[in-house]
């Protein structure tokens, strides 16, 4: 199984980020594809849901209140976790400053359904 999480601060994108997902898996040459996807808008309780599972993709918002996204990332990157992390932001110039841990994707928010 494939855990896939997500973690954005705006409840409404993570509808929108998890549909797309969803979407994109359901519709890909691998249809028996078992995976599940979660999703949280608070960075801190993220925390908590990894140690029980540590997700294969983490989906993960960069500018969120309580802990940003990079935050989180150094934690996974310092642990040596094998989660994938795709970044998301609106703030194109921090995709120079994300590299620090190797992510898998840095996605724009404003044209994720073409990226993702």
């Amino acid at each position: 199984m494939i855990n896939i999480l997500i973690c954005d601060d705006d409840k409404d994108f993570i509808k929108k980020t998890s549909s797309l997902v969803d979407s994109l898996l359901c519709s890909s040459p691998y249809i028996d594809l078992d995976y599940k996807i979660h999703s949280t808008d608070d960075p801190l309780s993220l925390k908590a849901l990894a140690k029980n599972t540590p997700p294969d993709i983490l989906i993960l918002d960069i500018h969120m209140p309580k802990a940003d996204g990079f935050e989180i990332a150094e934690e996974f990157f310092t642990n040596q976790v094998k989660t994938k992390i795709i970044f998301l932001s609106s703030y194109d110039e921090l995709v120079f400053y994300s590299l620090r841990f190797s992510p898998f994707r840095f996605i724009r928010k404003a044209t994720m359904d073409k990226e993702l």
